[in-house]
């Protein structure tokens, strides 16, 4: 293990690299020449460890004197030659230096490690809270859905006792209104947590879930393409994240342009680096047709419909940073267009 630890230490990779070829070149150099060349070669050693003192704080420090007094010995012409001791009285006195110095770049590192951490452990604990919202709501809309099954029974047999009372016509009336209810309900139910993300996929629940059908009935033609591969590897919270994104985004998209007629929605994964990663653009553009009055109050409805939050782009590149990604919102020639990246997370969680 310490030997695994210690080939994959940054410090060791660049003395090895770097450190000692520079090293090896000066020392070269040092022996074969003399005078003031002589001398330079043997001052120009101090860099290599300044820049490790500067990169790895007093540990590269140490190391880098250590190598560079060796190769001065190495190329010490004589015994107790003066140019050598001048150069190794200057190289102490710059590895002491640097060690004071190397000291506070890893005090600085640590602060730096430890912010990133910090970091990091924020934007977990944020992924977990979304994840937990998103296990209740997906609870709340079975819930809904159990008790829409409910009062559709309690309708059938409310109908059924009073079928020989009531005139057909006004038996008719209470069926649709019957029929009308469970369908509300079930529409707030799929608003809450979308039964075809659940039970087909995020692909399906883009093309035939509740965003095509809402847009449909506000009159936005909806076209969707998804493309690429690594979308069934994403972890089940960004698919949910993906399709919430999706519906804030139409939303935003009708928000700023409230004559816009079509919305084309494309999805593509990839991986980078063995990372699979998704990016989603909602592109918004407009025909120059007039809205029609029922298009223009069902637009007003997209919001509830979808169960959207109304979110700004400000907001969704906030969310999409708990992801690691961005939103961005941009003008095209004829309309709007919003473009997320989301990249995939550990896998910690499950919302099945």
């Amino acid at each position: 293990i310490a030997a695994k630890r210690l080939g994959s230490s940054r410090l060791v990779l660049d003395s090895a690299c770097l450190l000692l070829p520079i090293l090896a070149l000066l020392t070269w150099l040092s022996a074969g020449a003399a005078g003031e060349a002589q001398q330079v070669a043997r001052m120009a050693m101090f860099i290599p460890v300044a820049w490790l003192a500067l990169k790895h704080g007093w540990h590269g420090a140490a190391l880098g004197g250590t190598a560079v007094s060796v190769a001065i010995v190495l190329a010490m012409p004589a015994h107790r030659d003066p140019a050598t001791l001048q150069a190794q009285a200057f190289m102490s006195f710059a590895i002491a230096t640097m060690l004071l110095l190397g000291s506070r770049v890893s005090a600085l590192i640590v602060k730096e490690q430890r912010g990133r951490n910090d970091g990091t452990l924020a934007l977990q604990l944020a992924r977990h809270g979304l994840y937990l919202g998103e296990q209740r709501m997906r609870r709340t809309a079975f819930a809904i859905e159990q008790l829409g099954a409910s009062i559709q029974k309690s309708h059938g047999r409310l109908l059924d006792r009073l079928r020989l009372h009531l005139p057909e016509v006004e038996e008719r009336v209470y069926y649709r209104q019957a029929i009308a209810t469970q369908h509300e309900v079930h529409r707030l139910a799929d608003s809450m947590y979308p039964r075809a993300l659940r039970d087909r996929g995020l692909p399906t629940a883009l093309r035939e879930g509740a965003l095509a059908r809402s847009l449909d009935e506000a009159g936005v033609a909806f076209r969707c393409e998804i493309q690429g591969r690594g979308l069934s590897r994403l972890a089940p919270s960004i698919h949910i994240a993906l399709y919430r994104m999706a519906c804030e985004a139409a939303i935003q998209l009708i928000e700023q342009d409230h004559y816009t007629t079509s919305v084309r929605l494309r999805l593509r994964g990839g991986e980078t680096r063995g990372r699979c990663w998704a990016l989603l653009q909602l592109d918004g553009q407009r025909d120059g047709s007039v809205i029609s009055g029922s298009h223009a109050v069902a637009r007003s409805l997209l919001m509830p419909k979808l169960g959207a939050n109304g979110l700004s782009v400000g907001s969704l590149s906030d969310q999409a940073r708990v992801y690691g990604g961005e939103a961005r919102m941009r003008a095209t020639d004829n309309g709007m267009r919003v473009s997320i990246l989301l990249h995939d997370t550990p896998p910690a969680e499950s919302l099945d």
